[in-house]
């Protein structure tokens, strides 16, 4: 007995044979089997609390043996694919969790479950949805992304694009805003850890997937009883086919398009019962172009930025009643350029590491996890930049103008690096009794910079303790709180002993979190909590100098910077236990920086007051399902303008700049639309779908212009109404 559409079997169906003594209840496989069954025709049916009901008209023949595969529908349709957005079962202050259906139908993110993250509280809107991470209005650099564990630059493809990642390889997301363990280091705002599957492979499936961005397919299959293979490849190909829409309407147009692709493999192997081998090779490329329908030009452009990563990790996990041990060695090559020819700055970077983690569970209400992290990397830039004047310009510092600091020559440099780190973590959790968890954990973490100091090794020793404690007073309420010290090394350029500082300090913050969770009625949850963060030593550009015996020496950077942020989140949602799903995401906070303690408090460049995501979705019935997602945050903090005045020396007009970052854009008001129609077949399912950004093409801004007298100002807007039209097949 096997689930119509994805072929999955169903275990504890009831089988019978109308008419006859037998039957029997499917085993785990989906099978079952009578015997000595007399000649003649009989109904089966097939009844299950999670399928329709079924039955089907048979013939047993004298002497012969039937195999019968019966395909039963489902109540509601269980795509093969399982992502979950949330924890381990942890004592963690801040957890998130969407369940499966919700995160491949969310409005607006084109059924890709990683972007279904921005929609949860603590997540800020990115300029034009670059995709960079930014957590409770942090610098991207204070939060890590990664996949397996493993670093990853990039989440998102460029310009609103898919994640990295095909969804079909998701096993869960783990989305840690604040307070995250002991096993995550190297960041001081939050992190977000996909998963991909482990799972054995029964049967050979897969999926295709082509809308107007992107076309992109998925496999699996089990080769022998002991080995499982995935593999999965997308492509864009908008840059080929927007040119010659435009063209064919006579229109001549240019504009930048990105052009991206990705690819995932991975081998899992199961020697046996408690054990597991795999190795895992991803990658993504993503480059823009600029594509016009000009006659007189190319249609394919190169602007001269790309990104593109890959990573080949492996694993061997074991896995026993009171010992479960996982060593997963990784290594990796990334490689950006952005520029001209004139003008270009290229980078790579060889990377290799390891985890080693081991838990110990000696009781049932106890558990030990002892964990070791490190890795070596090889950075290396290279390309062509302006060289610096060897005048000085009356008006130039007031301005500080570009052309002014900078002559028309421009000359080549290289530069090669190469750090390592070294870290341990142990971690309890302790359940005195069954309502009270407590999780205390403590990370320490070596940074060596070899190449920062020309007579030695430079390094750095963090310490990290953190605790963390939920407390059930009802069954349905449960009271969350946690503290903690998190860091991370200042960017490794800003440690060069040419153009940096080595006596930088490592970078942290203090975390401090308090919230309740609710389970006010059925599938009625609510998430609530306060948080306050305070950073450290954060790495600011300096203009202090000093004299030695080679003569002036300048610190390009000093650790003297702070920061502060604090803020209330709020979801109430919905599960999706019937045909309705939905939530509200609220966010109020506020995060604020300086360069010295002497220094007033300014805004971050990512600071944004309030975040509302509102989202729901309905089964209508017959495979229809649509829904909705309205966002409302408020306006890019920019720095206001109240004239500008003209300096001879320059024959250009300089700015009366107001205090920094004072001042908003328009907020941010967008509503996303979804409908989607599926048809279940015996063996295969096909969905057509339109997921509309933007549904009412609200002119949000993104930056603010002015014209050379700083008269008169404008904003260039965000992206505009965005449709997409994708079938979708799996099998």
């Amino acid at each position: 007995v096997r689930e119509k559409g994805v072929r999955l079997p169903i275990p504890g169906a009831e089988v019978t044979l109308e008419g006859s003594p037998f039957r029997q209840t499917t085993n785990r496989a989906g099978k079952f089997r009578f015997q000595n069954v007399a000649a003649g025709r009989y109904r089966i049916v097939v009844t299950s609390p999670s399928t329709k009901a079924f039955s089907e008209e048979i013939e047993i023949q004298e002497g012969k043996k039937l195999d019968l595969t019966l395909y039963v529908e489902p109540t509601v349709v269980n795509e093969y694919r399982t992502v979950v957005i949330g924890r381990k079962v942890e004592a963690l202050v801040t957890k998130y969790t969407l369940e499966a259906r919700t995160l491949e139908t969310v409005p607006g993110t084109f059924g890709d479950p990683i972007k279904a993250v921005s929609s949860l509280p603590g997540v800020q809107k990115t300029p034009f949805s670059s995709g960079i991470l930014v957590i409770r209005g942090a610098n991207p650099g204070d939060s890590s992304v990664l996949l397996d564990g493993v670093g990853i630059p990039l989440l998102y493809h460029f310009l609103s694009g898919p994640s990295v990642l095909n969804p079909n390889f998701l096993e869960d997301i783990s989305f840690y805003p604040g307070n995250f363990p002991v096993r995550y280091g190297g960041a001081t705002a939050g992190v977000i850890d996909v998963g991909s599957k482990n799972q054995r492979v029964d049967q050979f499936g897969g999926e295709v997937d082509i809308n107007l961005l992107n076309v992109a397919a998925y496999v699996e299959t089990p080769i022998g009883k002991k080995v499982s293979a995935r593999a999965a490849v997308r492509r864009s190909y908008i840059d080929a086919i927007l040119p010659a829409v435009l063209d064919a309407a006579g229109q001549e147009s240019t504009t930048i398009l990105p052009v991206y692709w990705d690819y995932q493999a991975k081998i899992s192997w199961f020697p046996a019962l408690d054990q597991r081998v795999s190795v895992f090779l991803f990658g993504s490329d993503d480059q823009l172009r600029l594509a016009t329908t000009s006659k007189s030009q190319d249609l394919d452009i190169d602007v001269g930025i790309q990104s593109s990563f890959h990573r080949v990790a492996a694993e061997w996990a074991l896995s026993r009643k009171q010992l479960r041990i996982r060593v997963a060695p990784n290594a990796g090559f990334d490689y950006f350029t952005f520029g001209s020819e004139e003008t270009f700055v290229d980078g790579s970077s060889w990377s290799v590491g390891n985890r080693t983690e081991v838990t110990w569970l000696p009781r049932t209400n106890l558990r030990f996890t002892f964990g070791n992290e490190s890795g070596w990397v090889h950075p290396r830039f290279n390309g062509r930049l302006p060289v610096p004047k060897n005048y000085y310009i009356p008006g130039s510092t007031v301005s500080g103008g570009f052309d002014t600091l900078f002559a028309d020559d421009t000359a080549p440099f290289e530069r090669a690096d190469h750090y390592g780190f070294l870290g341990f973590y142990v971690e309890t959790s302790w359940r005195p009794w069954d309502s009270l968890e407590i999780l205390p954990g403590f990370r320490s973490d070596v940074i060596l910079f070899p190449g920062a100091t020309a007579g030695g090794v430079h390094s750095m020793v963090t310490w990290d303790p953190r605790l963390s404690i939920r407390y059930t007073p009802h069954p349905r309420v449960t009271l969350k709180g946690g503290v903690g010290k998190f860091s991370r090394p200042p960017d490794f350029q800003f440690l060069d002993r040419e153009f940096g500082n080595p006596d930088l300090l490592p970078e942290w913050a203090d975390q401090y979190s308090l919230g309740v969770e609710w389970n006010l009625w059925g599938p009625i949850l609510l998430d609530t909590q306060g948080y306050f963060v305070r950073r450290h030593d954060r790495a600011v550009a300096s203009d202090a100098f000093s004299f030695g015996d080679s003569g002036v020496d300048q610190a390009f950077y000093e650790s003297t910077g702070e920061g502060r942020g604090f803020g209330w989140e709020f979801l109430l949602k919905v599960r999706p236990e019937g045909r309705f799903y939905g939530w509200i995401a609220y966010t109020l906070s506020m995060s604020e920086e300086r360069d010295r303690p002497s220094e007033p408090w300014r805004v971050t460049f990512f600071d944004q007051t309030h975040i509302l995501s509102v989202v729901g979705s309905v089964k209508l019935g017959r495979g229809w399902e649509t829904g909705l997602r309205f966002r409302l945050i408020s306006g890019k903090p920019v720095t206001p303008i109240s004239g500008g005045a003209f300096v001879a020396d320059r024959s250009s007009y300089i700015p009366y700049l107001g205090r920094e970052l004072s001042e908003r854009l328009e907020p941010f008001i967008q509503l996303d639309l979804r409908v989607e129609k599926q048809w279940t077949f015996e063996r295969w399912l096909l969905a057509v779908y339109l997921d509309v950004q933007n549904v009412t093409n609200h002119p949000n801004s993104e930056f603010q212009q002015w014209d050379y007298r700083f008269r008169r100002s404008g904003t260039i807007p965000s992206v505009p109404i965005f449709p997409t039209i994708g079938i979708n097949a799996r099998w």
